[in-house]
């Protein structure tokens, strides 16, 4: 047999010439691969939109979400947040119908006048700012008029109006718990006020109900790799029909892992019910209250921020500090203390910082896992740096070791066989580890090569010969979020 054995040329040739075929197996030895990452919008259309429910789609800009799911809809207005946070990440959508038995959230807003004197109603819903010029001497119903007519005017909003005398009812484009949340509030900027005269009640939006099953969607998508998942429920159902589709694409047979980012409004001891009822590696909630714009629009801006630094940098870097675009802050009496955000983080919470500017930044990003299979606190897949940092570390492997299976080598156990062209023992396979190892050591992912040479393994499998079974330990970097010091003053 030849020691070196040409794939293209068979070795029975004879006519003479000089054959010479070429082969990329290595072109691509020295250089990273990088993770598929695909960003997947969930939420809900419109009847207007072009594209039909459950189908996935790629958008270019917000208005191909827009058309594709209907102006004003959910998917609409998250696909501006996501667009501003990663203008450049690969972004799809995925519509869901709204339940035909579900009912549409609805809140009122009251005017009593008539003004005494001119000025600007500043109205604020789901963070979207409208402004409406008030006249001296404009009653009630004129102004209730303006401010609904303004409401229609704006195709963008999640709301429609409807007027009856000096009542505005705002209705939910959509139906479902997640109307409950669009926030209505007047004069947010220091400065505004209502004009002289003028006064508003408002009745928050309330009463939407049922939210749309997700199970024809993850159909749909189910040979699909969305790296990264924006999802706008908390609906507790909806999770269980979630999460096992997550718990399988995470695992080894076919992974194409996903993790799903959403917010979520509430009391502190709402959402510290929420999450110690929760234990998912492939979740992340961030909590909050009293924030005008709508949780599954920050969500939106808030995953794919995170998923693009992680992108552009690598996923053990820290997430802290990040802008959240577009998600304004709330009131300094609806922010958390720092004992309350310590306390979320403990129930598998993640949690947000505010400037003195009012922006809002990521603070500590963390899945919603917080105990093992036996009840014990458990830190291991806590953090989403590290959760990502193996992830990371596995998808090279795969490639490593796909990479090792497309070369056609042969399996030793016996150190007696000769080291020809073509056989590969335990020994050698260990070996071409170690430059894995490295490349991980020289970008920071990994460290501690003397642990890793004497802790990776590599065996025939006692029952397929054709198998080798490995163990690869990597020991990960961690980010740094905590420094803690003593000022040990002399006098």
């Amino acid at each position: 047999m030849d020691n070196i054995i040409i794939a293209d040329v068979p070795t029975n040739l004879r006519l003479p010439g000089a054959y010479i075929g070429v082969d990329p197996s290595q072109a691509t030895g020295n250089l990273v691969p990088a993770i598929p990452r695909k960003t997947l919008i969930w939420g809900q259309r419109l009847s207007t939109g072009r594209v039909a429910a459950n189908v996935p789609y790629r958008i270019n800009g917000a208005d191909d979400a827009a058309q594709g799911s209907g102006y004003g809809s959910m998917i609409h207005r998250m696909a501006i947040r996501a667009r501003a946070a990663a203008p450049y990440a690969d972004i799809w959508c995925i519509g869901l119908a709204s339940d035909p038995a579900g009912v549409a959230a609805t809140g009122q807003i009251e005017v009593t006048g008539p003004a005494t004197s001119a000025g600007v109603v500043y109205l604020y819903i789901a963070g979207q700012r409208l402004t409406v010029g008030v006249s001296s001497g404009d009653s009630a119903t004129t102004i209730a008029t303006n401010i609904a007519i303004a409401v229609q005017a704006s195709a963008s909003l999640p709301v429609i109006a409807t007027r009856a005398d000096a009542t505005i009812t705002l209705t939910c484009r959509w139906k479902g718990s997640t109307g409950n949340d669009i926030d209505i509030r007047f004069n947010y900027y220091t400065g505004e006020q209502l004009p002289a005269g003028v006064h508003v009640s408002i009745t928050a939006m309330a009463d939407g109900e049922v939210d749309p099953d997700p199970t024809a969607a993850l159909a749909a998508i189910a040979g699909e790799w969305f790296y990264t998942w924006i999802f706008p429920y908390t609906d507790p159902a909806l999770a269980a029909i979630v999460d096992p589709d997550l718990a399988d694409r995470w695992g080894p047979i076919d992974p194409r892992p996903a993790q799903a980012f959403r917010h979520m409004n509430g009391s502190h001891a709402d959402l510290t019910t929420f999450g110690e009822s929760r234990n998912s590696i492939h979740f992340c909630t961030l909590g909050r209250r009293g924030v005008p714009t709508p949780p599954w629009e920050d969500a939106a801006a808030w995953g794919c921020a995170v998923d693009a630094h992680a992108a552009n940098t690598d996923p053990l870097y820290p997430f802290v500090g990040l802008a959240i675009p577009g998600m304004m802050a709330p009131a300094v009496s609806d922010r958390w203390s720092g004992v309350e955000s310590n306390n979320l983080c403990y129930s598998g919470i993640s949690t947000f910082t505010v400037d003195r500017d009012g922006t809002c930044r990521v603070g500590l990003v963390i899945t919603e896992y917080q105990t093992n299979s036996l009840g014990v606190e458990d830190i291991s897949l806590l953090y989403l740096n590290h959760k990502w940092g193996a992830d990371l570390c596995r998808y090279e492997v795969r490639v490593w070791a796909t990479a090792l299976i497309a070369q056609g080598f042969k399996l030793s156990q016996s150190p007696n066989v000769q080291k020809v062209a073509g056989v590969l023992d335990m020994d050698q396979m260990k070996a071409l580890s170690f430059p894995l190892f490295r490349s991980w050591e020289s970008r920071g992912i990994a460290q501690n090569f003397d642990q890793f040479k004497a802790d990776v393994r590599f065996a025939v499998s006692q029952t397929d010969p054709t198998r080798v079974n490995a163990i690869i330990p990597p020991q990960l970097l961690s980010p740094l979020h905590i420094i803690a010091a003593a000022v040990q003053f002399r006098l």
